[in-house]
């Protein structure tokens, strides 16, 4: 059982952690230079 609740825990704090990083790209992309490039 604790196996499983680590494992739980740990797909959690990978689902936490690659969404914030999608995020943080998503606003950097915004903030870049790339958006005006795409746009034009």
């Amino acid at each position: 059982d604790s196996v499983g609740e680590g494992g739980r825990d740990e797909i959690e704090v990978w689902l936490f952690i690659s969404t914030c990083a999608l995020g943080l790209n998503m606003d950097f992309i915004e903030n870049s230079e790339v958006k005006d490039a795409y746009r034009n």
